[in-house]
Protein backbone atom coordinates (compact mmCIF):
# COMPACT_ATOMS: atom_id res chain seq x y z
CA UNK A 1 0.00 0.00 0.00
CA UNK A 2 2.85 2.36 0.83
CA UNK A 3 4.42 1.79 -2.59
CA UNK A 4 1.07 2.66 -4.21
CA UNK A 5 0.79 5.80 -2.14
CA UNK A 6 4.26 6.89 -3.18
CA UNK A 7 3.21 6.69 -6.83
CA UNK A 8 0.06 8.64 -6.20
CA UNK A 9 2.01 11.23 -4.21
CA UNK A 10 3.88 12.21 -7.35
CA UNK A 11 0.65 13.52 -8.91
CA UNK A 12 -1.68 14.11 -5.94
CA UNK A 13 -0.49 16.22 -2.99
CA UNK A 14 -3.41 14.99 -0.92
CA UNK A 15 -1.86 11.53 -0.80
CA UNK A 16 0.73 12.91 1.61
CA UNK A 17 -1.80 12.58 4.41
CA UNK A 18 -2.62 9.01 3.47
CA UNK A 19 1.05 8.07 3.34
CA UNK A 20 1.75 9.75 6.63
CA UNK A 21 -1.06 7.83 8.30
CA UNK A 22 0.13 4.48 6.88
CA UNK A 23 3.69 5.16 7.99
CA UNK A 24 2.45 6.11 11.44
CA UNK A 25 0.52 2.85 11.78
CA UNK A 26 3.53 0.83 10.65
CA UNK A 27 5.70 2.47 13.28
CA UNK A 28 3.47 1.37 16.17
CA UNK A 29 4.86 -2.19 15.85
CA UNK A 30 1.53 -3.73 16.87
CA UNK A 31 0.89 -7.36 15.89
CA UNK A 32 -0.95 -8.12 12.70
CA UNK A 33 -4.71 -8.46 13.00
CA UNK A 34 -5.14 -11.82 14.77
CA UNK A 35 -8.38 -12.38 12.86
CA UNK A 36 -6.63 -12.22 9.47
CA UNK A 37 -6.98 -15.44 7.50
CA UNK A 38 -3.70 -17.31 7.84
CA UNK A 39 -4.13 -19.59 4.86
CA UNK A 40 -7.01 -21.53 3.28
CA UNK A 41 -7.74 -25.09 4.37
CA UNK A 42 -6.02 -27.74 2.34
CA UNK A 43 -7.98 -28.86 -0.69
CA UNK A 44 -8.59 -32.34 0.69
CA UNK A 45 -8.77 -31.64 4.41
CA UNK A 46 -9.80 -29.46 7.30
CA UNK A 47 -7.25 -27.93 9.65
CA UNK A 48 -8.42 -28.42 13.25
CA UNK A 49 -5.55 -26.40 14.73
CA UNK A 50 -6.26 -22.74 15.44
CA UNK A 51 -4.01 -19.66 15.32
CA UNK A 52 -1.11 -21.46 13.66
CA UNK A 53 0.89 -18.23 13.49
CA UNK A 54 0.42 -17.42 17.19
CA UNK A 55 -1.06 -14.00 16.41
CA UNK A 56 -3.42 -14.15 19.39
CA UNK A 57 -0.62 -14.69 21.88
CA UNK A 58 -0.50 -17.29 24.66
CA UNK A 59 -1.73 -17.92 28.18
CA UNK A 60 1.07 -19.14 30.41
CA UNK A 61 0.47 -21.91 32.91
CA UNK A 62 2.31 -22.17 36.21
CA UNK A 63 5.19 -24.35 37.37
CA UNK A 64 3.04 -27.23 38.57
CA UNK A 65 4.75 -29.80 40.77
CA UNK A 66 8.22 -28.44 41.61
CA UNK A 67 11.39 -30.46 41.41
CA UNK A 68 12.73 -29.35 44.80
CA UNK A 69 10.11 -27.01 46.27
CA UNK A 70 12.53 -24.19 47.04
CA UNK A 71 11.55 -20.51 47.07
CA UNK A 72 11.76 -19.73 43.36
CA UNK A 73 9.76 -22.84 42.43
CA UNK A 74 6.91 -22.05 44.82
CA UNK A 75 6.51 -18.47 43.63
CA UNK A 76 3.02 -17.07 44.24
CA UNK A 77 -0.01 -18.62 45.86
CA UNK A 78 -1.22 -20.56 42.81
CA UNK A 79 1.60 -22.51 41.22
CA UNK A 80 -0.69 -24.19 38.69
CA UNK A 81 -2.79 -21.56 36.95
CA UNK A 82 -1.53 -18.00 37.11
CA UNK A 83 -2.69 -17.59 33.48
CA UNK A 84 -0.37 -14.74 32.68
CA UNK A 85 -0.69 -13.48 29.09
CA UNK A 86 2.02 -13.27 26.48
CA UNK A 87 0.20 -10.73 24.34
CA UNK A 88 3.00 -8.79 22.62
CA UNK A 89 1.75 -5.63 24.27
CA UNK A 90 -1.82 -5.93 22.90
CA UNK A 91 -4.14 -6.68 25.81
CA UNK A 92 -7.12 -7.21 23.46
CA UNK A 93 -5.80 -10.56 22.21
CA UNK A 94 -7.77 -13.71 23.16
CA UNK A 95 -5.20 -16.55 23.06
CA UNK A 96 -5.96 -20.07 21.88
CA UNK A 97 -2.54 -21.38 22.89
CA UNK A 98 -1.24 -22.21 26.36
CA UNK A 99 2.44 -22.31 27.24
CA UNK A 100 3.14 -24.91 29.94
CA UNK A 101 6.34 -24.57 31.97
CA UNK A 102 6.06 -27.46 34.41
CA UNK A 103 9.00 -27.81 36.84
CA UNK A 104 11.21 -25.34 34.98
CA UNK A 105 12.24 -23.64 38.22
CA UNK A 106 12.07 -19.98 37.10
CA UNK A 107 8.44 -18.88 36.63
CA UNK A 108 7.50 -17.01 33.48
CA UNK A 109 4.53 -15.69 35.44
CA UNK A 110 6.87 -13.58 37.62
CA UNK A 111 6.59 -10.91 34.91
CA UNK A 112 7.39 -8.01 37.22
CA UNK A 113 10.72 -9.50 38.27
CA UNK A 114 13.27 -8.26 35.75
CA UNK A 115 16.04 -8.25 38.34
CA UNK A 116 19.52 -8.99 37.05
CA UNK A 117 22.10 -11.01 38.91
CA UNK A 118 25.59 -12.31 38.24
CA UNK A 119 25.72 -16.10 37.96
CA UNK A 120 28.85 -17.98 36.90
CA UNK A 121 30.34 -14.70 35.82
CA UNK A 122 27.41 -13.82 33.55
CA UNK A 123 24.46 -11.47 33.94
CA UNK A 124 21.23 -13.45 34.14
CA UNK A 125 17.60 -12.43 34.53
CA UNK A 126 14.32 -13.81 35.79
CA UNK A 127 12.10 -12.39 33.05
CA UNK A 128 12.64 -10.44 29.85
CA UNK A 129 10.46 -9.51 26.88
CA UNK A 130 11.95 -8.16 23.66
CA UNK A 131 10.15 -6.88 20.58
CA UNK A 132 12.85 -7.90 18.11
CA UNK A 133 11.08 -6.22 15.19
CA UNK A 134 7.54 -5.89 13.89
CA UNK A 135 5.69 -9.21 14.42
CA UNK A 136 8.79 -10.82 15.96
CA UNK A 137 8.75 -11.33 19.74
CA UNK A 138 10.99 -12.94 22.34
CA UNK A 139 10.13 -14.07 25.89
CA UNK A 140 12.96 -15.52 27.96
CA UNK A 141 14.25 -16.14 31.45
CA UNK A 142 17.06 -18.07 33.06
CA UNK A 143 15.76 -21.52 32.12
CA UNK A 144 13.69 -21.10 28.95
CA UNK A 145 12.79 -19.16 25.81
CA UNK A 146 9.78 -18.69 23.57
CA UNK A 147 10.36 -16.74 20.36
CA UNK A 148 7.86 -16.27 17.55
CA UNK A 149 7.39 -14.53 14.21
CA UNK A 150 3.64 -13.95 13.94
CA UNK A 151 3.89 -13.13 10.25
CA UNK A 152 5.36 -16.51 9.26
CA UNK A 153 4.36 -18.68 12.23
CA UNK A 154 7.93 -19.83 12.81
CA UNK A 155 8.65 -20.22 16.51
CA UNK A 156 11.51 -21.27 18.74
CA UNK A 157 11.53 -23.09 22.09
CA UNK A 158 14.61 -23.44 24.29
CA UNK A 159 14.81 -25.15 27.67
CA UNK A 160 17.86 -25.48 29.93
CA UNK A 161 17.50 -28.38 32.34
CA UNK A 162 20.92 -27.36 33.66
CA UNK A 163 19.17 -24.35 35.23
CA UNK A 164 16.41 -26.51 36.71
CA UNK A 165 18.23 -29.36 38.49
CA UNK A 166 20.56 -29.12 41.48
CA UNK A 167 21.93 -32.56 40.58
CA UNK A 168 21.17 -35.46 38.25
CA UNK A 169 17.54 -36.56 38.32
CA UNK A 170 16.69 -39.54 40.54
CA UNK A 171 13.78 -41.99 40.30
CA UNK A 172 10.25 -40.54 40.77
CA UNK A 173 11.53 -36.94 40.65
CA UNK A 174 9.62 -34.38 38.57
CA UNK A 175 11.29 -33.14 35.39
CA UNK A 176 11.13 -29.92 33.32
CA UNK A 177 8.56 -29.50 30.55
CA UNK A 178 8.16 -26.65 28.05
CA UNK A 179 5.04 -27.24 25.99
CA UNK A 180 2.65 -25.48 23.65
CA UNK A 181 -0.92 -26.69 24.20
CA UNK A 182 -4.26 -26.12 22.49
CA UNK A 183 -7.82 -27.33 23.12
CA UNK A 184 -9.32 -28.50 19.82
CA UNK A 185 -12.88 -29.13 20.93
CA UNK A 186 -14.86 -28.98 24.16
CA UNK A 187 -18.14 -30.51 25.38
CA UNK A 188 -19.83 -27.17 24.70
CA UNK A 189 -18.20 -26.84 21.27
CA UNK A 190 -17.98 -30.38 19.96
CA UNK A 191 -16.22 -29.77 16.65
CA UNK A 192 -17.33 -32.52 14.26
CA UNK A 193 -14.02 -32.25 12.40
CA UNK A 194 -12.30 -33.64 15.50
CA UNK A 195 -14.30 -36.88 15.50
CA UNK A 196 -12.02 -39.81 14.71
CA UNK A 197 -14.33 -42.61 13.55
CA UNK A 198 -15.58 -40.80 10.44
CA UNK A 199 -12.12 -39.53 9.45
CA UNK A 200 -10.51 -40.94 6.33
CA UNK A 201 -7.21 -39.27 7.14
CA UNK A 202 -5.66 -37.54 10.15
CA UNK A 203 -2.27 -35.99 9.50
CA UNK A 204 0.12 -34.15 11.78
CA UNK A 205 2.60 -31.85 10.09
CA UNK A 206 5.46 -29.80 11.51
CA UNK A 207 8.91 -28.71 10.36
CA UNK A 208 11.66 -28.85 12.97
CA UNK A 209 15.37 -28.11 13.29
CA UNK A 210 17.77 -28.33 16.20
CA UNK A 211 19.63 -25.09 16.83
CA UNK A 212 21.68 -26.30 19.77
CA UNK A 213 21.95 -29.24 22.14
CA UNK A 214 24.18 -29.48 25.22
CA UNK A 215 24.72 -32.72 27.15
CA UNK A 216 25.59 -32.00 30.80
CA UNK A 217 25.50 -35.68 31.81
CA UNK A 218 27.89 -37.65 29.63
CA UNK A 219 28.63 -41.11 31.02
CA UNK A 220 26.46 -40.50 34.10
CA UNK A 221 23.28 -40.84 32.03
CA UNK A 222 20.99 -43.77 32.78
CA UNK A 223 18.65 -44.21 29.81
CA UNK A 224 15.90 -45.43 32.11
CA UNK A 225 15.97 -42.13 34.05
CA UNK A 226 17.59 -39.51 31.85
CA UNK A 227 16.69 -38.23 28.39
CA UNK A 228 15.83 -35.20 26.31
CA UNK A 229 12.69 -35.51 24.18
CA UNK A 230 10.76 -33.34 21.76
CA UNK A 231 7.24 -34.72 21.37
CA UNK A 232 3.91 -34.03 19.72
CA UNK A 233 0.84 -35.44 21.52
CA UNK A 234 -2.81 -35.69 20.56
CA UNK A 235 -5.43 -36.17 23.28
CA UNK A 236 -7.68 -39.01 22.13
CA UNK A 237 -10.77 -38.62 24.32
CA UNK A 238 -14.06 -40.46 24.75
CA UNK A 239 -17.20 -38.29 24.59
CA UNK A 240 -20.12 -39.66 26.60
CA UNK A 241 -23.36 -38.24 25.19
CA UNK A 242 -25.29 -39.16 28.35
CA UNK A 243 -22.85 -37.35 30.59
CA UNK A 244 -22.34 -34.57 28.05
CA UNK A 245 -18.62 -34.63 28.73
CA UNK A 246 -15.30 -36.24 27.90
CA UNK A 247 -14.92 -39.11 30.33
CA UNK A 248 -11.56 -40.74 29.53
CA UNK A 249 -8.57 -40.33 27.23
CA UNK A 250 -5.20 -41.63 26.07
CA UNK A 251 -2.00 -39.84 25.11
CA UNK A 252 -1.11 -40.43 21.44
CA UNK A 253 2.52 -39.47 20.86
CA UNK A 254 4.77 -38.58 17.93
CA UNK A 255 8.45 -38.61 18.98
CA UNK A 256 10.16 -35.84 16.99
CA UNK A 257 13.51 -36.10 18.79
CA UNK A 258 15.07 -38.26 21.49
CA UNK A 259 18.74 -37.89 22.40
CA UNK A 260 18.97 -41.61 23.21
CA UNK A 261 17.94 -43.02 19.83
CA UNK A 262 18.30 -42.16 16.15
CA UNK A 263 14.92 -43.86 15.72
CA UNK A 264 12.41 -44.06 18.55
CA UNK A 265 10.63 -47.41 18.60
CA UNK A 266 6.89 -47.79 19.08
CA UNK A 267 6.02 -47.82 22.78
CA UNK A 268 2.75 -48.48 24.62
CA UNK A 269 2.51 -48.16 28.40
CA UNK A 270 0.63 -46.50 31.29
CA UNK A 271 1.60 -43.03 32.53
CA UNK A 272 2.08 -44.26 36.07
CA UNK A 273 4.77 -44.40 38.72
CA UNK A 274 7.46 -42.32 37.01
CA UNK A 275 6.66 -39.19 39.04
CA UNK A 276 4.05 -37.84 41.44
CA UNK A 277 2.21 -35.89 38.74
CA UNK A 278 1.73 -38.93 36.46
CA UNK A 279 -1.79 -39.04 34.97
CA UNK A 280 -2.50 -42.81 35.08
CA UNK A 281 -3.67 -42.68 31.45
CA UNK A 282 -2.45 -44.86 28.60
CA UNK A 283 0.41 -43.63 26.41
CA UNK A 284 0.97 -44.85 22.85
CA UNK A 285 4.02 -43.47 21.05
CA UNK A 286 4.46 -44.32 17.39
CA UNK A 287 7.85 -45.13 15.89
CA UNK A 288 9.73 -42.20 14.37
CA UNK A 289 10.40 -44.46 11.36
CA UNK A 290 6.82 -43.61 10.35
CA UNK A 291 8.11 -40.23 9.12
CA UNK A 292 11.94 -40.30 9.28
CA UNK A 293 14.42 -42.42 7.32
CA UNK A 294 18.13 -43.19 7.85
CA UNK A 295 19.14 -40.44 5.41
CA UNK A 296 16.40 -37.99 6.51
CA UNK A 297 16.41 -37.46 10.22
CA UNK A 298 17.52 -35.13 13.01
CA UNK A 299 20.71 -37.22 13.14
CA UNK A 300 23.46 -37.40 10.54
CA UNK A 301 24.76 -40.58 8.91
CA UNK A 302 27.15 -41.17 11.82
CA UNK A 303 24.40 -41.03 14.42
CA UNK A 304 25.33 -37.55 15.66
CA UNK A 305 22.70 -34.90 16.36
CA UNK A 306 22.18 -32.78 13.24
CA UNK A 307 22.14 -29.01 13.82
CA UNK A 308 20.67 -26.18 11.76
CA UNK A 309 18.90 -28.43 9.25
CA UNK A 310 15.12 -28.39 8.73
CA UNK A 311 13.31 -31.71 8.71
CA UNK A 312 9.60 -32.25 7.97
CA UNK A 313 7.36 -34.48 10.06
CA UNK A 314 4.31 -35.47 7.98
CA UNK A 315 2.54 -38.57 9.21
CA UNK A 316 -0.83 -40.26 8.64
CA UNK A 317 -2.33 -41.41 11.94
CA UNK A 318 -5.83 -42.87 11.54
CA UNK A 319 -4.85 -46.57 11.66
CA UNK A 320 -2.24 -45.89 14.34
CA UNK A 321 -4.83 -44.22 16.57
CA UNK A 322 -7.01 -47.32 16.27
CA UNK A 323 -4.04 -49.46 17.30
CA UNK A 324 -3.42 -47.19 20.26
CA UNK A 325 -7.04 -47.44 21.36
CA UNK A 326 -7.01 -51.24 21.04
CA UNK A 327 -3.77 -51.44 23.04
CA UNK A 328 -5.22 -49.28 25.81
CA UNK A 329 -8.36 -51.42 26.08
CA UNK A 330 -6.38 -54.66 26.03
CA UNK A 331 -4.37 -53.30 28.98
CA UNK A 332 -7.55 -52.45 30.91
CA UNK A 333 -7.61 -48.72 30.12
CA UNK A 334 -10.48 -46.80 28.48
CA UNK A 335 -12.73 -49.80 29.18
CA UNK A 336 -15.95 -47.80 28.95
CA UNK A 337 -14.91 -45.91 25.80
CA UNK A 338 -16.06 -46.63 22.24
CA UNK A 339 -14.30 -46.07 18.93
CA UNK A 340 -17.34 -44.23 17.57
CA UNK A 341 -17.18 -41.77 20.49
CA UNK A 342 -13.52 -40.76 20.17
CA UNK A 343 -12.43 -37.21 19.41
CA UNK A 344 -9.10 -35.42 19.19
CA UNK A 345 -9.97 -32.84 21.80
CA UNK A 346 -6.52 -31.33 22.36
CA UNK A 347 -2.79 -31.42 21.63
CA UNK A 348 0.57 -30.36 22.92
CA UNK A 349 4.09 -30.22 21.54
CA UNK A 350 7.45 -29.38 23.07
CA UNK A 351 10.07 -30.73 25.45
CA UNK A 352 10.34 -33.11 28.35
CA UNK A 353 13.81 -33.23 29.95
CA UNK A 354 14.18 -35.96 32.59
CA UNK A 355 17.95 -35.52 32.19
CA UNK A 356 20.33 -32.59 32.51
CA UNK A 357 20.32 -31.44 28.91
CA UNK A 358 19.83 -28.05 27.24
CA UNK A 359 17.86 -28.01 23.99
CA UNK A 360 17.01 -25.26 21.51
CA UNK A 361 14.84 -25.97 18.45
CA UNK A 362 12.86 -24.02 15.85
CA UNK A 363 9.55 -25.05 14.29
CA UNK A 364 7.25 -23.93 11.48
CA UNK A 365 4.24 -25.04 9.42
CA UNK A 366 2.55 -26.73 12.39
CA UNK A 367 -0.82 -28.27 11.54
CA UNK A 368 -3.31 -31.07 12.14
CA UNK A 369 -5.32 -31.82 8.98
CA UNK A 370 -8.38 -34.09 8.88
CA UNK A 371 -10.07 -35.51 5.80
CA UNK A 372 -13.56 -36.87 6.33
CA UNK A 373 -15.14 -39.92 4.75
CA UNK A 374 -17.51 -39.06 1.90
CA UNK A 375 -21.03 -40.46 1.67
Amino acid sequence: MIVMVKKIFAVLMSALLLFGCAACNASTNKPENPDDTEEPNEEMGISILGDKKFRKGLLVRGLGKPIYGDDIETFGTDAYNPMVRFDYGNADLMPQWHLAQWATRYPFHDKQNTTYEIKNGQKTFNYRFTEVERNHYLYENQSKTFEVNTRTGEYRLALKASECYHSDRVAYQEWPHLLLEQDLCTPSDLNAACKISDSKSIRVKIDAKINDFVDHMGDRANYGLHSAMCLFYLYVANYDETAGNFTDMLWFGIPIFDNRYVFSEEASFPDAGSKESATDKWIFNISSSAFFQPDYNLYDGEGKILLNTWRTVDVELTDLIRRAFNAAQEAGYMKDSKWDNLYINGMYTGYELPGTYDIDMSFKNIDIVVEKETE
